[in-house]
């Protein structure tokens, strides 16, 4: 049994150990709470600037697409090496596969009964030949969680860390739902977009980086 004096020393140590907690929790809080503007921004530009630098990147996850009449979910598999992108859709039934290929000037889509269509403008050639579309170019950039220069942006919402919350860049909207901050480069595992009378989540298991 403990005695009256052991009982106080031990209570005196809880005592302690609750308030250097509560110190240590307090000031987690304050540090996230006196980030200005400015300082979110600096840590926006340099995650920017970090993520900008990565031109050969490959990643695997599914798509979730929702049009006015239909939805549907499709595995993705993507992979980016400077301006030339291979794109695999995998989807169910009559959706079929979709493989599309480009860089800066000239975009192939083979279809799953061996179709092969050619065009400058990939989200063109996606709608006339599957029905739909995503932004290719620009997805290129907000799948690393950064904006697209020189694109129309009507605003962003950057979280305490400097990286993005949403974005609206040529009438879509861009939502980051979740980040995989298991790497050093936090990039995002799961993003919505919604804007020319779709919606599509895109959400990433995978990402594998070259630094090169």
């Amino acid at each position: 049994m403990y005695q009256q004096n052991d009982l106080r020393a031990i209570s005196r140590r809880m005592g302690y150990v609750f308030l250097f907690l509560s110190a240590l929790f307090l000031s987690a809080c304050a540090n996230q709470q006196t980030r200005t503007d400015t300082d979110r921004r600096v840590l926006w530009e340099s995650h920017r600037q970090k993520m900008a630098g990565i031109n050969h990147w490959e990643f695997s996850g599914r798509m979730a697409v929702r049009l006015e009449e239909e939805a549907w979910s499709a595995s993705l598999l993507w992979t980016q090496v400077g301006d030339e992108f291979e794109i695999r859709i995998i989807a169910p039934l009559a959706q079929g596969t979709a493989l599309i290929t480009g860089n800066g000037d000239k975009v192939s889509l083979k279809t799953s009964d061996n179709q092969e269509f050619t065009d400058s403008d990939v989200m063109q050639i996606m709608k006339q030949n599957l029905g739909w579309s995503i932004p290719v170019n620009d997805l290129t950039y907000w799948i690393r969680g950064i904006t697209r220069s020189g694109s129309t942006n009507n605003g962003q919402v950057i979280d305490n860390d400097g990286r993005l919350v949403s974005i609206q860049q040529d009438n879509w909207l861009v939502t980051y739902q979740r980040y995989d901050l298991s790497t050093e480069y936090a990039l995002p595992s799961r993003i919505e977009l919604t804007g020319s009378g779709a919606r599509i989540r895109v959400v990433i298991n995978r990402w594998d980086i070259n630094p090169s």
